[in-house]
């Protein structure tokens, strides 16, 4: 069975959609219908791991509620790992360099770190963040994310959809449904605002599905880095919606002078001084 749906050609799509990917608000990233073999993923999804439907619902802290997932291969149905595989592949690796204008060599995980199979339950949410920028076994860069999205008989009032924001944090930029067979690639940078930041309203006997991928290089451009935050490459940073009451108080925000006077100097000092400051 193709993997991919027979109306793509990957080299061909790929650059032809290049300049398109780059230059997409408010970050590099593409949108794509139907890209995968539609009966070989309902296959995947039908086949999506019990142990993460059954999920009793977690709340750790206010930025990840309810989300799950698992990167361990053997709770992975045939057709899932043989999907995974293919998207760890040389063949693949290439439609992605030629899509995004990465001139790095891309890498994959195997290991899945991150990654792997993911679910959210009625109930749960993902705030806004921009994701970890290093693997913490290789140290290599994560330059791109890519999910599938594999709900099948999903409604628009069941919410669930990935927010686009901008770099300020001020707005939504775009909004991606989670249907199934519907993919978004989009590169990893500290400006990368991304998340499903209000409570999903699914039944309670269906849970939100995807398949999340992460691809790495061996270094990246300085300009996809805010040296303004303090650095670190394994840590996701969570960052609230301005004006949004939810988000203020799922991250006790507190106003105060002190901060304000913090969040004036960081606009004012310009990007260089602490480009100096942290690349000695």
């Amino acid at each position: 069975m193709n993997l991919i749906n027979n109306l793509f050609n990957l080299d061909d799509f790929g650059l032809s959609k290049s300049q398109e990917y780059i230059s997409a608000e408010p970050f590099p990233h593409i949108i794509i219908d139907n890209l995968f073999n539609s009966r070989m993923l309902s296959k995947v999804s039908r086949s999506f791991p019990k142990s993460l439907e059954n999920q009793n619902f977690k709340k750790n802290n206010n930025f990840q509620v309810g989300k799950s997932y698992i990167k361990n291969e053997v709770n992975f149905s045939p057709d899932t790992i043989q999907l995974l595989n293919y998207l760890n592949s040389q063949i693949w690796l290439r439609f992605l360099n030629n899509l995004t204008g990465i001139n790095e060599k891309l890498f994959s995980d195997p290991y899945y770190f991150g990654g792997g199979v993911h679910s959210m339950q009625r109930g749960g949410w993902l705030k806004i963040h921009s994701d970890f920028k290093k693997h913490p076994d290789t140290d290599l860069d994560r330059r791109l994310n890519m999910i599938i999205f594999l709900n099948e008989n999903w409604k628009e009032s069941y919410g669930g959809y990935l927010e686009l924001w901008d770099k300020k944090m001020e707005k939504c930029i775009k909004k991606v449904s989670p249907l199934i067979n519907k993919t978004i690639i989009f590169n990893t940078t500290d400006y990368s605002n991304h998340g499903v930041p209000d409570p999903l309203n699914c039944p309670r006997n269906m849970v939100r599905k995807s398949i999340a991928l992460y691809y790495y290089t061996n270094g990246r451009p300085l300009n996809e880095i805010n040296y303004k935050v303090k650095q670190d490459g394994i840590k996701t940073y969570w960052k609230p919606r301005k004006y949004n009451p939810n988000d203020r108080k799922d991250f006790n925000m507190k106003f105060s002078v002190y901060h304000s006077i913090l969040e004036l100097i960081k606009k004012i000092i310009p990007q260089k001084i602490f480009r100096l400051l942290f690349h000695k």
